[in-house]
């Protein structure tokens, strides 16, 4: 029952509009959701009837070393309350979930393409003990193969509910069940109450509302618009392609004017000939829907490659029932709306005309209107999709030009993340300093530097602090941990002051390095450089600026940098998740072996994790963009080519119908160049119609695109004249062949027809 499964916030508008304005975090949802503390979270599951139960994961995965069972690897594990799967409705597919009273016990369920690929498959990895984190684990099930909420996990460990954690501690994620019955907006009034009273107690957790969304729209509310796009451009496709069948059953029924006169003069009803003319529509159509299927079929692993890695549910991409009755039914549907004018055209012969010599002319002027409108109809659909892929090729364009504030070409990365019962303080500190200094040794190897996080990674932490001087002035920024070799290596030029040495370590006083976003925000009138923070580290400790450094591009490339705090890792020593930048001079993967080496010499048992070079990372943070461009561009071409053939096959059958209007012209001194003006006039005058026709609708659906497009205006006059200016060449082209039948066209073979 998904639909009763609900996803849990706590929101504050006015904080969130506060912390973008400093630059911290970029909220998309205006409500300003966040995670929820663990404190409201007690509070919510045991207070609100709506929720028949609720269950939380930690806010975010750990990257973890997985020892025993194989070789040793990182692995993504999530911290889970011990009633999740139940709540979820998912159970194990071997072994058992956890236990009420768990949520400190040293156990572990796996992922069943984890259990597959380091167990073999093997039923008797249940209760085997395996060395996670550095610390041994009891696992105790298997999940159902395709299970891995949230977010690509691998391995799930109990999460504790600490309760001397406080409400502004916003660090879970909350899942809810709703009773049969309870809706959303029960639970939020029930939620909100509670909230009221906590806020009412603790003051400084006022203006904290509660937030719910269902857990689909929550999971692909990311995809929701683009897809909606998608759609409205595989219709317009498909409006195109009706449009022009519809054209050629018109031309078709216009050739066998005399043949249906003889049917309706020999009693055939009106029934009967829509009838027979709507077979044939449907026949047409089964056949393309049933080769679209067969395309399909051949093309579906193409599908999974290009579309995004994480776009959830991917690999259950398949065809299936609903996958076939909804061909059937989009065939059947087309085939009646492009058959039922030719239809209807078909029953409505007047049998005296038809029937006479020459009657063919009879119906040529009702009919080409018609056609006509027809080809508008294409060419407006296709100039809305070429302004779609125009735009997206222009925002490509500006992205691809965007300085990142950092060189990331030959710049090699990796994950090294050290189990934290193995590695305290300072053995980590230790470790990553031996392994760059091998590395900065390497042969290929400019330098190298540990830091958390890189650039580009998804990952992102940010504080408050206090400026010494200006106490109760908000300030908050990003943070990151670095190496002292980290702004060389990233190729970050330094603007003010220095940056981190070797001597900048735990017993030293604290530094920190900050961007010119920060400099600029918080001392537009004066150098940084001396000033101190209190309060970013959770202690009374000041904290001394001694350089400022360019801004750098971290989350997305479209997305200017807020104000960064980078720390020396030397003197923090609590994160065991770093990541590792090597420049090199030469190739990246003849680096592999050195990089394996360093980390084996270090320990044996510690395993590599996301080995990529940093182009491949920037190149995945625009990938729905990517996936979004080549989508439209194959729509756009496929538009832009039937278009051309309707544009071809009505002028084509025009200049047929009127060889005898073209002959008398040439018999009566008409000039090739007036007989190309008579037939291209008359292909660009419905051209023209659908090109004015879709550049108005353009305009009205710019604001459906504009969420997808950066440095280019939804409503760009060159997009919009390019995509006029290569449909009316393709126009032309198609005009051609038929305009040089009409130059040729003898007088005397005219006229004896």
């Amino acid at each position: 029952d998904p639909e009763r499964l609900v996803e849990v916030r706590e929101c504050n508008a006015e904080w969130a509009r506060q912390i973008s304005q400093l630059g911290g975090r970029t909220f998309t949802d205006p409500r300003g959701c966040l995670t929820v503390s663990p404190p409201m979270y007690r509070d919510w599951r045991d207070g609100v009837p709506a929720f028949e139960a609720m269950g939380a994961v930690s806010y975010q995965p750990e990257r973890v070393p997985l020892a025993g069972g194989g070789e040793p690897r990182i692995v993504r594990a999530q911290r889970v309350t011990t009633n999740l799967f139940s709540m979820l409705g998912v159970q194990p597919a071997l072994g058992r979930a956890f236990a009420p009273g768990e949520d400190q016990a040293a156990v572990v369920i796996l992922g069943h393409a984890l259990w597959r690929q380091n167990f073999g498959g093997d039923p008797s990895a249940i209760g085997r003990d395996i060395i996670l984190n550095g610390a041994s684990h009891r696992v105790v099930g298997v999940m159902p193969a395709g299970f891995d909420y949230p977010d690509r996990t691998e391995a799930w460990l109990p999460k504790f509910i600490d309760p001397k954690e406080g409400y502004g501690s916003h660090n879970i994620n909350v899942v809810g069940r709703l009773r049969r019955g309870a809706t959303i907006e029960e639970a939020l009034g029930q939620m909100g109450g509670i909230s009221a009273a906590v806020a009412a107690a603790h003051p400084r957790n006022k203006g904290w509302v509660p937030g719910a969304d269902s857990i689909t729209d929550h999971l692909t509310k990311r995809y929701r618009r683009a897809f909606t796009v998608l759609a409205v451009a595989v219709l317009l496709v498909l409006a195109i392609a009706c449009a022009n069948l519809s054209n050629l059953m018109l031309a078709r029924v216009h050739g066998r004017s005399v043949e249906l006169a003889v049917r309706v003069a020999l009693g055939a009803g009106r029934s009967r000939m829509i009838l027979a003319s709507l077979a044939e529509s449907l026949l047409l159509a089964v056949a393309g829907g049933a080769l679209g299927l067969l395309l399909l079929l051949w093309t579906l692993d193409l599908i999974r490659i290009v579309l995004p890695a994480d776009l959830p549910r991917l690999a259950e991409i398949t065809i299936d029932g609903t996958v076939l009755l909804f061909s059937f039914a989009a065939t059947t549907a087309a085939g009646l709306v492009f058959g039922l004018m030719p239809a209807l055209r078909a029953s409505a012969t007047d049998t005296g005309p038809a029937l006479r010599t020459g009657a063919q002319q009879s119906v040529a002027a009702g009919r080409g209107r018609l056609s006509h409108g027809l080809v508008a109809v294409q060419v407006s659909a296709a100039v809305l999709l070429l302004v779609g892929a125009g735009l997206m090729i222009g925002t490509f364009k500006r992205l691809a030009a965007q300085p990142l504030g950092f060189e990331p070409e030959r710049l090699l990365t990796f994950r090294v993340p050290l189990a934290r019962a193995a590695y305290p303080s300072d053995r980590a500190i230790q470790f990553y300093s031996q392994l760059t200094a091998r590395l900065n040794e390497t042969r290929g190897v400019v330098s190298a530097a540990a830091a958390f996080p890189l650039p580009f990674t998804g990952d992102q932490q940010g504080r408050g602090f206090d400026i010494e001087g200006r106490a109760g002035e908000p300030a908050s920024a990003h943070f990151r941990g670095v190496t002292p070799e980290y702004f060389r290596t990233m190729g970050v030029p330094l603007l003010l002051g220095r940056t981190f040495t070797e001597d900048d370590r735990m017993g030293r006083p604290d530094v920190i390095v900050v961007n010119q976003t920060f400099a600029r925000r918080y001392f537009p009138a004066e150098s940084p450089l001396g000033k101190r923070i209190y309060g970013w580290k959770g202690d009374k400790t000041a904290i001394e600026i001694v350089g400022v450094v360019g801004d750098v591009r971290h989350q997305a490339v479209e997305r200017e940098s807020g104000p960064e705090i980078y720390a020396a890792w030397y003197q923090l020593g609590y994160w065991r998740d770093l990541s590792v930048a090597v420049r090199h001079t030469g190739e990246a993967r003849t680096l592999l072996p050195a990089i394996q080496e360093a980390v084996r010499s270090l320990d044996r048992n510690q395993a590599i994790d996301e080995i990529r070079p940093m182009p491949e990372l920037v190149s995945r943070a625009s990938v729905d963009r990517r996936v979004q461009l080549v989508l439209f561009s194959v729509f756009s071409g496929i538009a832009l080519l039937i278009a051309a053939i309707g544009v071809y096959a009505v002028m084509s059958h025009a200049v047929a119908r009127r060889t005898s209007e073209i002959g008398i012209r040439v018999a009566l001194g008409a000039r090739p160049v007036e007989v190309l003006e008579l037939v291209i006039g008359q292909a660009f005058r419905p051209v023209a119609l659908g090109m004015l026709i879709g550049v108005g609708g353009a305009l009205l659906l710019a604001r459906a695109i504009e969420g997808f497009l950066y440095g280019v205006p939804p409503h760009d006059p060159a997009t919009l004249l390019g995509a006029c200016a290569l449909l009316a060449f393709v126009a032309l082209l198609a005009c051609v062949v038929p305009a040089l039948r009409a130059i040729h066209v003898s007088p005397i073979e005219a006229l004896r027809s």
